[in-house]
């Protein structure tokens, strides 16, 4: 992987930590937020270290303790204009989970914090982790690193598995625990035994010489370190993982240690609500199980005390002079830049980078400047295009008021000002009819750019001459194709996840969605991936495909799909089916009923994007990165350039945008080629499974999450495996397999498992599961899994003898992958039963080394028809 040293760029530190809760304890003790002593000491020495790392100079560690939400971001904002090269967040307080019916959703407590008893409780002025993710990802810095010392901080994993692969190329996440768990903080006299390591390694290096300490090393040296102690959730006292997700892009260079000169900083201290921290070290709480709050966004008023202010002033006076002050200043009338009005904006994820692009440059650009401050600021994020359409049709009403099974905040992300889809039908498909009970206006603009689709075809397999290449239905292509080169396929992207994936399927059913299924068995075989980047780079991984296969994708991806660091892939020719409707841009002004605070100066806002992107200066970035400027009704301009290497300047007339009936028929008719899935959960409940079985991050809560990866049609059923010696079978059916059309009934059945005084025979009860799941009937191509969740104390009734041969044999021909879900950290280990068992019968080990739910989630999903991480 490649090394991204960010010395000599402007990088930033921003170090948030909350020693002290200033909100009074409510009624229910189990809301009671406790003083966290050591924390005072993780901004000291993260501060000095870092100030004197020689990556961030003493001037570029900002340290703060925000009240509440609204001064969070406000000073999350200030340093993410602060840095182009790295920027990093630390956090160090309570953690909060929610209960099962959002089990991912991480919540990180302000000093004033409150929580609301009720059922279920929630959290006022608490900080949503996934509304902190997208704000990272539209900073300017090159690299973001997120450093969370918290209980429950892998939960943040489950929202960074969610980032478009552009952001996952630039954003690593360190989480000090794994998900679903809590840790000690330590005697409150030194740091949290997390950031005492962190320092330890940053300051001597992770081998103790000194030299730099690049982000998968630390995390690498951390886990080896704090898995010798134990996590404080589970009467087990299960090791202390620290879990990682680094970017995919570069490997990022934090520190250098044993830097001669190392100093204590100057750091920039923020003005803190309440009183000076203090207070007794807490006892680990149990965490409450909120319903979260939605709140407008509202630019508060501080709530420190003038005196604060002046203290801060006066400081900065005498470290920066009269001249740094002014330097904070704005132009003209000199007075200070007040916090811009933040915009939300919702692509499409195909149109996200160039979308992303165009925003930053507009947020630079003098038409967003009032006497040299900046008037808005632009959050942009994508989601699955059939989530945002559902969400936006169905449960626009569920933004501000979420619930277990309609969550638009966790299925598609903040409430938006725009929206960007990629087809101007989606706009239809998603206004409501349900005579005006919908919460959300819709006003869109004509397609300011649009991209035809073209299938993308190695070019020593594609058509000899320009014009048979372009005017002719894409069977005919694809036949053509096939002719030319056996073996040959096609792949498209998941049309559940963009707009592209969905015209795409269109072009391939043509005037026959009936025959979506075998439409479907004729493409590249395995799960779609999720946009047209991800296709273009991941063909190459494997030549034979990359050079047989052709991806049905957008134009413009021919010229910014292409860029990804992999293996020499194969040149490819556009060819241009006269039946694919074509990606069409439109801007879409998004409004909310009761969303009157702000109306008049965020419409305004909204307008002055509209203007600047549907412009020369906006257009010339979509053209730059490959896109045809208008809605496409006509012709290119005489002698224009082809957009991207291997297009076609003049593709001749083109298909017709899709409208917004054929794009619904379409995507249920591949809804039902794929059909429901089915799933059998083995639970072991045997007796060594007592400590490990208790709330949401044991074997009951474990299962019952991964449930949102199923939908109402898919079938599924739980066994617990465990039983007295000469039992007829080897489990207890806890619920039947079939659909389940109320899934909290079926959480609930699962959760009423208990343990038992009797081993597991995990034997008989995979081969038991395996009958029961692969029988199918002729023609019936529906996904199956069998997921085991266990602990591995009973597999020597699975090792002994010839029985693991003999049952890996039946996994290879019985056709049902499994999962085996390890809550053994080791229980994946190369050569253990559990990793034997998933690879013979094409599934997956997960233990919990790793984020287990999230993961088995992921997995559920892929055979179910809900939603995975």
């Amino acid at each position: 992987m490649a090394r991204f040293d960010p010395r000599g760029r402007v990088n930033h530190a921003l170090i948030v930590t909350v020693p002290e809760y200033n909100s009074p304890s409510p009624p229910d003790p189990s809301g009671v937020l406790g003083d966290i002593a050591a924390v005072r000491h993780n901004a000291t020495e993260l501060s000095r270290v870092l100030g004197a790392g020689g990556v961030f100079g003493p001037e570029d560690v900002t340290t703060c303790s925000p009240p509440g939400s609204d001064a969070f971001f406000r000073d999350l904002m200030r340093a993410r204009e602060r840095a182009d090269g790295l920027l990093l967040l630390y956090f160090a307080g309570h953690g909060l989970v929610s209960s099962y019916n959002e089990p991912d959703e991480l919540w990180l407590a302000m000093p004033g914090t409150t929580i609301v008893p009720g059922s279920p409780p929630a959290f006022l002025q608490a900080v949503r982790w996934s509304d902190v993710l997208p704000a990272l990802c539209q900073a300017g810095a090159e690299q973001v690193v997120v450093i969370l010392d918290c209980c429950y901080a892998g939960n943040a994993s489950a929202a960074w598995n969610k980032l478009p692969p552009a952001d996952r190329r630039r954003v690593s996440l360190l989480a000090c625990v794994q998900a679903n768990d809590r840790i000690d903080a330590g005697d409150g006299a030194r740091a949290t035994p997390f950031t005492a390591s962190l320092v330890r390694l940053l300051e001597g290096g992770v081998d103790g010489r000194g030299g730099e300490v690049g982000f998968a090393a630390l995390t690498d040296a951390l886990t080896t370190h704090m898995s010798r102690e134990h996590t404080t959730l589970r009467a087990r006292r299960t090791p202390w993982v620290p879990q990682s997700c680094p970017a995919t892009g570069a490997d990022v260079v934090l520190a250098v240690a044993g830097v001669a000169g190392q100093t204590v900083p100057h750091t920039t201290a923020l003005p803190v609500g309440g009183q000076e921290p203090g207070g007794p070290e807490p006892v680990a709480q149990e965490p409450v199980v909120p319903k979260p709050v939605a709140q407008e966004p509202v630019a508060r008023k501080s709530r420190a005390r003038p005196a604060a202010w002046a203290a801060v002033a006066l400081v900065l006076a005498v470290l920066l002079g009269y001249a740094g002050i002014r330097a904070l200043q704005g132009d003209g009338d000199q007075t200070s830049c007040t916090p811009p009005l933040e915009l939300r904006l919702l692509t499409d994820a195909d149109a996200e980078p160039t979308v992303r692009k165009a925003v930053d440059t507009y947020l630079g650009s003098p038409d967003n400047r009032d006497r040299g401050c900046r008037r808005s600021g632009i959050t942009v994020y994508s989601a699955r295009a059939a989530d945002a359409v559902a969400a936006f049709r169905n449960t626009s009403g569920f933004w501000q008021d979420p619930n277990s099974e309609a969550n638009p905040q966790r299925d598609v992300g903040p409430q938006p000002d725009i929206w960007i889809p990629g087809s101007a039908a989606s706009v239809d498909r998603a206004r409501a009819d349900d005579g005006g009970g919908s919460s959300v206006r819709l006003k869109a603009y004509e397609p300011f750019a649009h991209s035809p689709m073209v299938l993308a075809v190695p070019a020593g397999l594609a058509e000899a001459t320009e014009d048979r290449r372009a005017g002719r239905p894409l069977a005919q292509f694809v036949q053509a194709l096939r002719e030319r080169a056996s073996g040959a396929t096609v792949a498209r992207t998941d049309p559940e996840y963009t707009d592209s994936g969905l015209l795409a399927t269109m072009g391939l059913y043509g005037e026959r969605p009936g025959a979506a299924a075998g439409v479907e068995r004729s493409l590249l075989p395995g799960r779609p991936w999720p946009d047209g980047r991800a296709l273009l780079c991941h063909l190459p991984e494997q030549d034979a495909v990359d050079t047989k296969t052709a991806a049905l994708v957008p134009e413009h991806l021919l010229k910014t799909g292409v860029g990804c660091e992999r293996q020499t892939r194969a040149p490819r020719v556009a060819e241009y089916p006269a039946d694919v409707p074509l990606l069409t841009l439109p801007f879409v002004h998004v409004t909310w009923d009761g969303a009157e605070r702000d109306k008049e100066p965020r419409n305004d806002a909204v307008e002055r994007l509209r203007a600047w992107l549907t412009g020369a200066d906006g257009l010339a970035v979509f053209t730059a990165d490959g896109y045809r400027a208008g809605p496409g009704d006509a012709p290119p301009a005489e002698g224009a350039s082809p957009p991207a290497a291997g297009a076609l300047a003049d593709p001749g007339p083109l298909a017709e945008p899709a409208d917004a009936d054929t794009m619904a028929e379409a995507l249920d008719g591949y809804r039902r080629a794929n059909g429901p899935g089915r799933v059998l959960f083995l639970l072991d409940s045997s007796g060594s499974m007592k400590d490990v079985w208790d709330g949401p991050g044991g074997a009951p809560g474990i299962i019952e999450q991964s449930l949102d990866g199923l939908g109402g049609q898919d079938a599924y059923g739980a066994w617990a495996v465990a039983s007295a010696p000469g039992a007829t079978r080897p489990y207890t059916e806890l619920l039947a397999l079939g659909t389940h059309p109320r899934r909290a009934e079926a959480g609930a059945a699962i959760r009423r498992a208990r343990v038992v005084d009797h081993e597991a025979d995990p034997y008989n009860a995979l081969r038991a599961a395996l009958t029961a799941v692969g029988s199918r009937a002729e023609g019936d191509d529906s996904p199956r899994l069998i997921v085991f969740v266990t602990d591995d104390e009973d597999n020597n009734r699975l090792t002994s003898g010839d029985r693991l041969e003999g049952l890996l044999t039946s996994l290879r021909q019985g056709g049902v992958p499994v999962v085996m879900a390890s809550l053994d950290v080791g229980g994946c280990a190369k050569g253990r039963a559990d990793e034997r068992i998933a690879e013979a019968s094409g599934g997956r080990c997960l233990d919990s080394a790793a984020d287990l739910v999230a993961g088995l989630r992921n997995e559920v999903a892929r055979t179910g028809t809900g939603e995975g991480s």
